[in-house]
């Protein structure tokens, strides 16, 4: 009989994410890195601690650009790691890949042992999948799903967007275009503090905005 998944349950497996696990990440060219993995506090996104060794920051995978997780050895990445024994066999049970970017990239990665594997893996397929249905059922209207892409926008985490980061986002995360003049017009209406930037409450006012024109909306909710 299949397992009913309750409340208690996906909030532990939550919680566990949050509080993350060591794992050991496998490039193509063979080369591993063994990192200690977890999930933002806000559910929006996965990353790792930063090494010592290393001076760039730690990747950050937003669950908005998950398209799926796969387990076992199902990516050519792992395929090819196997062909040139890298990895073994027995690994496979301990494999999963998070793969993302329009299926263009993937982080490939190997937990200590299944249960924890399995755990990672139901959680994050929780977690997309209450995310899709977000946006099946237009719940733009969310504040928190809105402020995720202002968070994922504001890249030297000043809690403020340019406008030119804001016109990244609409473009580039809402798929939505719009004239320069009525961009210009609704950025300045809000800009409270006139300093050429939006804070995040002045952005959700500018989302609002934009969804009261039908246009824009329709083309937010596809």
């Amino acid at each position: 009989m299949a397992r009913v998944e309750t409340n208690d349950t996906i909030t532990e497996l939550i919680h566990q994410l949050k509080s993350g696990a060591v794992l050991v990440k496998h490039k193509n060219n063979g080369k591993k890195y063994s990192r200690q993995f977890f999930l933002h506090e806000r559910e929006g996104y996965l990353t790792y601690h930063k090494s010592r060794k290393l001076k760039r920051k730690p990747r950050i995978y937003h669950l908005h650009d998950i398209d799926e997780i796969r387990t076992g050895f199902d990516t050519h990445i792992f395929d090819e790691l196997f062909k040139r024994r890298k990895i073994k066999s027995t690994d496979q049970d301990r494999a999963f890949s998070i793969i993302y970017d329009n299926h263009r990239k993937g982080a490939h990665l190997l937990a200590p042992d299944m249960k924890t594997r399995d755990l990672w893996v139901k959680g994050l397929q929780h977690l997309i999948s209450q995310r899709l249905n977000k946006r099946q059922h237009n719940l733009i209207a969310d504040e928190n799903w809105v402020l995720e892409f202002f968070h994922a926008a504001d890249k030297d985490k000043s809690n403020k967007l340019s406008k030119k980061e804001c016109r990244n986002l609409l473009t580039t995360s809402l798929n939505v275009e719009m004239p320069d003049d009525v961009f210009k017009q609704m950025f300045d209406s809000v800009h409270k503090a006139q300093r050429g930037v939006l804070s995040s409450a002045e952005f959700l006012t500018f989302f609002k905005m934009l969804t009261l024109r039908t246009d824009l909306y329709e083309i937010m909710k596809k």
